[in-house]
């Protein structure tokens, strides 16, 4: 049964990522009208340097897909910490071409309102009371400074969405060990109430007194030992010794074999070591997640560790994220142990291009 602490991360892993998905529509939306309202403006700037009129909308969606990109970078790079100077650079790229929008769409409404101001003054209608050139600058920049901000807001979802996550990972960790120590208690206090007890004969009284007479004891028989016979055994036909090249040839193999103390980046071979492989390793969160849970329980299937998982994936998903991780593993140098051979079955192996004929299939 999962515990409150259990469905307490649970819960609040769901509601972050609800709140992300909402941060996320809005952006999306405000995006939207931002670069509706900037393509105008920078479009009625190209017009007036001298570039064509079929050729002046492509300067402001050049601008539009640059901060889409730059965005989209910031977005896939926001929890991995390998690609921090990229992140930084992603980051940066999107702040610039959001304030070449605010500058041009300041400059564009300031030039409009001297414009309009001149023709009101003239004596010329036009439609409608033009204010003055500095307010109309500033009310032009609010809506590119609004996507900014709501932008830096994403980012911090995203990133409180990966802690959230690891914290999860941790709480299903913690639940998973106590389960198995739990069983393991189980088993022990089993198997006690199941050992044999002995069965006393027919007659036997406890109260009678031992019997202290001497047992009769045997003599040890001496044998001889002859070092010229044993030899002669040895070299005689049928009993011929080991080659010395053979010998030298197994002595190799078993070297071979040998797994080293350390990986080639200096991990233990140990759990320990494996586990702290898992932390720094080049992987994905939800890979991390899904070894992470079948580090703690090797007996766990692919079905039962997509059903602990938030984003619940099918199986083979899980075993892809699993031979992932395992890959990458074997890659450093890790063996078998502490790396575990995990069980699947025929059907996540048919769905998985990443098994090799010669492996075998185990039940789960």
């Amino acid at each position: 049964m999962i515990d409150d602490s259990l469905q307490s991360a649970r819960r609040r892993l769901n509601s972050k990522s609800a709140a992300l998905l909402a941060i996320t529509a809005m952006t999306l939306a405000l995006a939207a009208l931002v670069f509706t309202l900037s393509f105008d403006a920078q479009r009625q700037l190209i017009l007036e340097i001298g570039v064509k009129p079929e050729f002046a909308w492509m300067a402001p969606v050049a601008l539009d897909i640059t901060t889409t990109a730059a965005l989209l970078g910031l977005t896939v790079l926001a929890d991995d910490e390998e690609y921090h100077s990229a992140r930084v650079y992603c980051r940066a790229f999107a702040v610039a071409t959001v304030l070449l929008s605010v500058a041009g769409n300041g400059y564009h409404a300031f030039g409009l309102a001297n414009v309009r101001l001149d023709q009101t003054a003239a004596g010329i209608d036009v439609g409608y009371n033009p204010q003055p050139a500095k307010v109309a600058a500033f009310i032009a920049t609010i809506a590119p400074l609004l996507f900014l901000a709501l932008m830096h807001l994403f980012t911090i979802m995203l990133r409180a969405i990966v802690n959230e996550r690891a914290r999860y990972l941790r709480v299903v960790s913690e639940h998973l060990q106590r389960e198995k120590e739990s069983a393991e208690r189980s088993t022990t206090v089993d198997d006690q109430s199941h050992a044999p007890t002995d069965v006393l004969p027919d007659g036997y009284n406890e109260l009678a007194a031992p019997n202290l007479e001497p047992q009769p004891t045997i003599a040890p028989t001496a044998y001889s030992f002859d070092p010229d016979e044993e030899a002669g055994e040895m070299s005689a036909p049928g009993h011929d010794a080991l080659p010395a090249a053979i010998a030298s040839e197994l002595e190799a193999v078993h070297e071979l074999h040998t797994p080293a103390a350390t990986t080639r980046n200096g991990y233990d071979q140990t759990e320990s070591g494996l586990q702290a492989f898992l932390v720094s390793c080049n992987l994905r969160p939800q890979e991390k997640e899904v070894a992470a849970l079948l580090l703690e329980r090797p007996d766990l299937t692919y079905a039962q560790v997509a059903g602990m998982l938030p984003d619940e994936p099918v199986e083979s998903t899980v075993c892809r994220r699993w031979h992932r991780f395992k890959d990458a593993a074997m890659d450093e140098g890790f063996d078998i142990p502490p790396l575990p051979r995990m069980p699947f079955t025929a059907a996540t192996a048919a769905d998985t291009d990443e098994f090799s004929d010669n492996r075998e299939v185990l039940p789960v």
